[in-house]
């Protein structure tokens, strides 16, 4: 764990990634403190979030439940050494979290600006039930279901014999 929190430190990937703009796109730097200005110039989009809501990056609510509750969960104890690629895969990992946390600001945006009357009072009133349940389709639900499913098949451990052993799960 120490090799990949040394890896991740010192944040040359974002810096590299900030001079050329990525950051001015709706993605949220793990490492936002002391990130160089960017090169290019910025984009020219129309600000689609409430102001308040473009500020907020939780990347370190992500960094620590992947850190200290997800990766002990699948990991074993010791060091193979892998430490490069080993960083590489969980900084993606980390940035596809990421991604799709932060994105669902944009939905929720989209959804409140299509029906302000209905989703004001729960948001007046601070009323998380309502809003996950107004912002949550019931079809999610059935996506989850076989994102599971997809998870359970691929993650088989592939034999090259034709024993008709149960799988087994990574």
């Amino acid at each position: 764990m120490g090799h990949l929190a040394w890896a991740f430190g010192d944040a040359h990937e974002e810096n590299s990634k900030t001079c050329v703009g990525r950051y001015e796109n709706p993605e949220c730097p793990f490492f936002p403190d002391d990130l160089p200005s960017p090169l290019a110039p910025p984009p020219d989009h129309t600000q689609v979030l409430y102001p308040k809501a473009a500020s907020i990056n939780i990347n370190k609510t992500i960094w620590n439940m992947y850190i200290n509750k997800l990766l002990p969960l699948f990991t074993a104890e010791g060091d193979d050494g892998n430490y490069a690629s080993t960083a590489t895969c969980d900084l993606a990992c980390l940035q596809a979290i990421s991604r799709r946390i932060h994105y669902g600001m944009y939905v929720a945006e989209i959804k409140f600006r299509d029906c302000p009357q209905e989703y004001g009072p729960a948001v007046c009133a601070q009323n998380r039930d309502a809003l996950m349940k107004m912002l949550t389709f019931e079809n999610e639900e059935m996506v989850k279901r076989r994102v599971e499913k997809k998870a359970k098949v691929f993650g088989q451990e592939v034999s090259l014999d034709d024993k008709a052993d149960k799988a087994k799960c990574f």
